[in-house]
């Protein structure tokens, strides 16, 4: 299956402005970009221009639009999928940029996360499910964050934010909805010199990921003076967990390959292989691609002897 990049955020973050941007710089290294609409914005504009008072006043109808957004968005994403199965065919390199994605519903939709949950069962999907049909997530913050003066509902009129204390909690509550994605990045305002250089920052994560060009593990570390009761209360609080085991392949030298598998609290499990390369001090080119169950199976016949006693297993 093609590369499927969920570009999300909070309102007024730069997202049709990105997708813009990927459209030309995919085209630049010979990739054919297929960019989805955006459902919500399709929808409100052209049928429920009402949704607000819809969703105070008509709370049964609201939950059902949220689920019918869910299914259109999975549709279109499938759609969009067999068109890069027959691009791929064809020899081409395809990838999908989704503008906004399933789990975003969950941001909007109320009952402490139950109605989305409810919303997901329609379509025999999960919380875990949905956000990992993705293979990784570009999270623009709201200017709301950092670029107050910036913050405007000009550029999409569906736009439901009003006032900066709204899109900043619909900024956080987008972002919870995705925390559990093993690749999220996160690209905020406050480290970005000016909205040029945002959108410069977003346009190397996704290029990251596409591994253009090859990608680098630059390591940092750093010590955190916080006791193990505040680390839990303030930075754990609300993380999604997620059962690791991993062990390392024969590899030539300077090159480690390694192979994990990661259970979700919903049972769902992703596998991987990834290499390293030593590139420097602290640099390390990585690659990384998901593999089936039977060829994770497969590869443990390739573990390093030296290292079996050393399989991994985190949380």
């Amino acid at each position: 299956m093609a590369h499927m990049i969920a570009v999300t955020g909070g309102p007024c973050s730069g997202k049709t402005t990105l997708l813009g941007m990927l459209m030309e710089e995919f085209q630049e290294h010979g990739i054919r970009p297929l960019c989805t609409p955006e459902v919500a914005t399709l929808m409100i504009r052209n049928a429920v221009p009402d949704i607000v008072r819809i969703r105070d006043e008509r709370p049964e109808l609201y939950r059902h639009i949220q689920r019918v957004f869910i299914q259109t968005q999975m549709l279109i994403e499938d759609r969009f999928q067999e068109i890069a199965r027959r691009c791929e065919d064809a020899g081409e390199r395809v990838v999908i940029v989704t503008d906004r994605g399933i789990p975003d519903c969950a941001a909007y939709m109320n009952g402490a996360g139950r109605d989305y949950v409810e919303a997901l069962k329609y379509q025999d999907l999960n919380p875990d499910t949905a956000r990992l049909r993705y293979s990784a997530v570009i999270h623009l913050v709201t200017a709301a964050y950092g670029a107050e003066a910036h913050y405007s509902n000009a550029t999409n009129p569906a736009r439901l934010e009003r006032e900066v204390s709204v899109a900043q909690g619909v900024d956080d509550l987008t972002l919870a909805a995705w925390s559990g994605h093993p690749h999220v990045s996160i690209i905020d305002n406050a480290h970005s010199k000016d909205f040029a250089h945002k959108m410069r920052r977003a346009i190397q994560a996704v290029e990251h990921v596409l591994g253009i060009p090859l990608p680098l593990e630059i390591e940092k570390k750093f010590v955190v003076r916080m006791s193990e009761t505040d680390v839990l209360r303030h930075i754990l609080s609300g993380a999604q967990k997620s059962q690791i085991e991993q062990m390392y392949l024969k590899s030539p030298a300077g090159e480690s390959i390694r192979i994990r598998k990661r259970v979700f609290e919903s049972g769902y499990t992703l596998y991987y292989e990834t290499r390293k390369r030593d590139m420097g001090p602290s640099k390390r080119q990585e690659t990384e691609r998901r593999i089936t169950h039977d060829e994770y199976e497969g590869l443990q016949a390739f573990v390093d002897h030296y290292l079996q006693h050393l399989t991994t297993h985190k949380t």
